[in-house]
C-alpha cells in the first residue's frame, strides 16, 4: 500500500524529500535488510539512492536486451495479464495491493501501456539514468552482470570469494510456478471472502424478496 502511494506521487511529479522517502516509504519496510534487488528499486532505485545516499550500489543487468525482454515476456508479464490474479485481487487484499502496484509500476509507469513497444526503451533508461545520477553525485557503483561471476561483486563489497559455484535458478520457466505456489493461500483466502460475501448477498436478496 505504502509503495501504491508513493508509485502515484512518482507519476505524479510530486517526490517526496529524502526524509519522507526514508522514515515512511522504506525504513519502515526495509530497516532491517542488508541488501535489496528486483522490487522496490525497479520502481524505486532513484528514491533509494537519495533516501541511502551511503548504500552501496550495484547496477545488475543483462548484456542481451532481448533476453531480458524474452524472461520478462515468459514471467512477469502473464501475471500482469493473468484474469485469475486480476479476479481474486477483489477478494484479497496483498493480492489487491500487489496486483495494483505491478500494474501502476510496469505497466504505467515503465512500459506507457505497450510492452511490446517501450520495454527496449525503458530498460535502457533505467541504467542510463541511474549512471547520470550516481556520476553526477560522484558515487562508486558496480556495474556487473551474472555472467561476471564472484569476482568483481566480491571484490566491489570487499568480501571473500565464496568456495561453491556461483548460483543459477529462477528461470523464467520455473518463476509462474514458484510465484503460484507462494500465492496459494492468498487465492484460497479470495476463494474464502468470495463465497462468504456472495453467501450474505444472496442472504439479503433473500430476506428483500420474502418479506
Amino acid at each position: 500500500m505504502l509503495y501504491c502511494e508513493l508509485m502515484q506521487l512518482k507519476l505524479l511529479g510530486c517526490p517526496p524529500s529524502s526524509e519522507i522517502l526514508r522514515e515512511r516509504y522504506f525504513d519502515r519496510v526495509l530497516a532491517d535488510k542488508v541488501a535489496l534487488t528486483d522490487v522496490p528499486p525497479v520502481w524505486f532505485a532513484p528514491e533509494l539512492l537519495q533516501a541511502y545516499p551511503e548504500a552501496l550500489v550495484i547496477l545488475n543487468r543483462r548484456r542481451d536486451i532481448q533476453d531480458w525482454k524474452c524472461s520478462f515476456r515468459d514471467s512477469i508479464l502473464p501475471m500482469m495479464q493473468s484474469w485469475k490474479y486480476w479476479l481474486a485481487s477483489w477478494f484479497e487484499a496483498e493480492l489487491f495491493w500487489g496486483v495494483w502496484l505491478t500494474r501502476l509500476g510496469h505497466d504505467e509507469f515503465l512500459f506507457k501501456g505497450d510492452f511490446e513497444a517501450h520495454a527496449e526503451k525503458a530498460y535502457i533508461g533505467h541504467y542510463e539514468n541511474l549512471e547520470k545520477i550516481l556520476e553526477a553525485e560522484g558515487r562508486a557503483y558496480l556495474d556487473w552482470s551474472v555472467e561476471d561471476d564472484w569476482a568483481p561483486l566480491c571484490e566491489f563489497l570487499d568480501l571473500a570469494r565464496p568456495d561453491v559455484p556461483f548460483p543459477q535458478g529462477n528461470t523464467a520457466p520455473e518463476f509462474i510456478p514458484k510465484l503460484l505456489t507462494v500465492d496459494d493461500a492468498r487465492f484460497r483466502k479470495a476463494t474464502t471472502n468470495f463465497f462468504i460475501i456472495a453467501t450474505g448477498l444472496v442472504g439479503v436478496m433473500s430476506l428483500y424478496l420474502w418479506r
